[in-house]
């Protein structure tokens, strides 16, 4: 008679064995998932990659808190981080994007300041701008941010400077502490060798209560061979309100000779504003 077959038993050793063994075949397929499919690892790969077409859209609607997978607070760290990526296009997007968080990503602010310092000047814009967006309703290191802006605006690129210029006019307003140290900056811009940034630093001036100052400078700037650099010009120069017969004989020039419809456009409501006192 043949005797039962034992059944196999188990030690304790081998039982911790296979828990590890399965535990380890678990952790390596939840790492490959992660790196192949998760939706929040998708994200990250399309905001690393230089070559995406959509990856300032992609991380802009993370930071608004639209995407499920990705909160504003890892968009954020992830922007952040991309702040050093080796591209340079990156990190400029990645400076652009934070911008648009507001105050969601005041998180950033010592980032981008120290991003103020990159190599690359498009990178550089693109941080003074974001700062001056995310500081705009109040915040920590406001006055830093000032300080840094203010900096900006000697730096040797010239949309470095510009973007400086036009952050401190919607940072500063007449009456702050820094606004004095902020106009004598600006002033200073008014001879700068770029156009855009001699309008950009009339704008601000404007915004702080010295139009009048402006006007030369914006009346030479309406004829700018540049479009964008005419455009801004001539919707400045109706900021302005001053309807001396200078500028309404400039603006009545830009609104006859211009040959683009959008800039003629401004032009005529520039004209109305001035010869209505800046109404």
């Amino acid at each position: 008679m043949i005797g039962r077959m034992r059944r196999p038993r188990l030690s304790l050793r081998g039982a911790m064995i296979l828990v590890a063994a399965v535990g380890l075949v678990l952790g390596v397929g939840l790492l490959l998932w992660r790196a192949a499919f998760s939706p929040a690892e998708r994200w990250l790969r399309v905001v690393r990659n230089p070559d995406s077409g959509f990856r300032y859209e992609t991380a802009q609607e993370a930071l608004l808190g639209r995407n499920s997978w990705v909160s504003p607070e890892m968009a954020t760290g992830a922007l952040i981080a991309a702040l050093k990526d080796p591209n340079w296009n990156v990190r400029s997007d990645a400076a652009c994007v934070l911008g648009r968080g507001g105050k969601r990503a005041e998180a950033a602010v010592p980032a981008l300041i120290e991003t103020m310092g990159d190599r690359e000047d498009f990178v550089r814009a693109a941080a003074a701008r974001s700062l001056a967006t995310i500081i705009l309703d109040g915040g920590r290191g406001r006055e830093q941010v000032i300080l840094e802006l203010i900096g900006a605006l000697g730096d040797r690129k010239h949309r470095v400077r510009g973007s400086a210029a036009y952050g401190l006019g919607s940072l500063v307003r007449p009456g702050d502490p820094d606004a004095g140290a902020t106009i004598a900056a600006l002033r200073a811009r008014l001879a700068d060798e770029s156009p855009a940034v001699r309008v950009a630093a009339c704008w601000s001036l404007i915004r702080l209560g010295h139009p009048r100052e402006c006007v030369p400078v914006l009346i030479g700037a309406i004829d700018d061979p540049a479009t964008e650099v005419r455009a801004f010009a001539v919707s400045t120069l109706g900021d302005t309100g001053v309807g001396t017969a200078e500028v309404i004989r400039a603006l009545e020039a830009r609104v006859r000779d211009e040959d683009n419809a959008i800039i003629q456009g401004e032009a005529q409501k520039a004209l109305k504003r001035c010869s209505q006192g800046g109404k």
